[in-house]
């Protein structure tokens, strides 16, 4: 389980300069993140490390994500199919 103040800090991570991500990366943490593996939280966290327009054009199809990332951006779009 994870403490309150590491889920805020996530949320706070989770902010960013676009709406869309904001939403996306949000609306993930409060509903799925929870039921992520150690492994898939470690990679969603890292993936927050990254510029917005990567994960942009990662989340939109218009670039391909690095291998390390490509399972926790997969798992976030399926939320929304």
């Amino acid at each position: 389980m994870e403490s309150a103040e590491h889920m805020n800090r996530l949320r706070w991570r989770c902010r960013r300069g676009m709406l869309e991500l904001d939403v996306l990366l949000g609306e993930f943490l409060a509903h799925r993140y929870t039921a992520l593996s150690a492994t898939e939280r470690s990679e969603f966290e890292a993936m927050l490390d990254e510029a917005d327009q990567s994960l942009s054009s990662w989340f939109s199809g218009a670039s391909i994500p690095p291998g390390n990332f490509q399972s926790i951006i997969k798992k976030i779009l399926q939320v929304y199919e």
